[in-house]
């Protein structure tokens, strides 16, 4: 799906390959949810407190 330009809601990345979370964030094909999450997922943030940091990219 994701070669063909196709819209995820939800990927899996894996530990090795070309799935794996840094490849596909480098290629741009993974986008920050920090937006939609502050917008419309309060109550997912309040259920997982800061499990929602644990893919956080700091640069």
């Amino acid at each position: 799906m994701i070669t063909s330009n196709e819209q995820l809601d939800v990927v899996a990345t894996f530990p090795g390959g070309s799935a794996t979370f840094s490849a596909m964030s480098s290629q741009n094909q993974l986008l920050p949810l920090d937006d939609l999450l502050d917008e419309y997922g309060t109550d997912i943030k309040d259920k997982l407190g800061d499990l929602v940091n644990a893919t956080t990219i700091i640069c």
